[in-house]
């Protein structure tokens, strides 16, 4: 798997892709998130259907270092992210979740959500 640029020698901007398995080139920004399924992952895009590879969802996280990995099975582009839901009290969905801006609700763990808090936190002294 390479990272490519389109429109290095021209005017216009970059975009940065992933290129997959036979020669299918995606851009990184149309990838609203992906989804371990044993092995393999799930890419889902804009518009698109989603798309099985063959690669484990940690070798996506190596690569997309800016995408969140939220659950042992999800990791999400930050730009679809709509709203963090929590429910940490007795309530009857007890857990977090993200709202994606896609309209899907995705869990967040609590090991993950812990972890991020604190990176965030640490960020900001």
């Amino acid at each position: 798997m390479t990272f490519l640029t389109e429109g290095a020698f021209s005017d216009t901007p970059t975009v940065r892709t992933i290129e997959l398995v036979r020669g299918q080139i995606v851009p990184v920004p149309s990838i609203t998130r992906l989804e371990a399924y044993g092995n393999y992952t799930w890419i889902y895009q804009l518009d698109k259907p989603p798309f099985l590879s063959s690669k484990t969802l940690k070798h996506y996280e190596q690569l997309l270092n800016e995408f969140v990995r939220v659950h042992k099975a999800h990791l999400l582009n930050p730009n679809y992210i709509q709203i963090l839901d929590c429910h940490l009290d007795n309530s009857v969905q007890k857990g977090s979740r993200v709202a994606m801006t896609t309209g899907e609700f995705i869990p967040w763990s609590r090991k993950r959500l812990y972890k991020h808090r604190r990176a965030n936190f640490a960020k900001s002294i």
